[in-house]
């Protein structure tokens, strides 16, 4: 293969691996902004003191038998959907940040801090260093 051609094949592969970082940012907002609207629509039944715990795990189920092969939606996951729109609710300078942030990110350092700023720190930490 000539240098020009290597050239060439590399400027098509880096085409291709922008595209997939944009699609893979692009899912990823939409997810966390589904987990965060999941997050607050249990929060709302559950202050309307409409839900409690059975309510939740009915729920997670009723999302399995209704879309097979879904993953995401247990109960333990929609109670954290709910725990992360009650702690960020507020906070709508991280709002934009958290989007950017996976999921498992996002619940690592939901889970082990204990301050607003403490969290807003790691956000930004790991918004800026690209963490993955």
């Amino acid at each position: 293969m000539t240098e020009s051609l290597d050239r060439s094949f590399a400027e098509v592969v880096s085409l291709i691996k922008s595209a997939r970082a944009r699609t893979y940012r692009t899912v990823n907002t939409a997810l966390i902004d589904l987990y965060w609207r999941v997050g607050e629509y249990v929060n709302q039944r559950i202050e309307d003191a409409e839900w409690g715990k059975g309510t939740v795990e009915e729920l997670a189920v009723y999302v399995r038998q209704t879309i097979p092969g879904v993953h995401g939606f247990s109960a333990r996951n929609m109670w954290r959907m709910r725990q992360f729109f009650e702690t960020y609710r507020e906070a709508e300078e991280l709002s934009t940040l958290l989007r950017e942030l996976p999921w498992t990110h996002n619940t690592i350092i939901l889970s082990k801090c204990a301050r607003q700023e403490e969290r807003e720190f790691y956000v930004r930490l790991a918004k800026d260093g690209r963490w993955s």
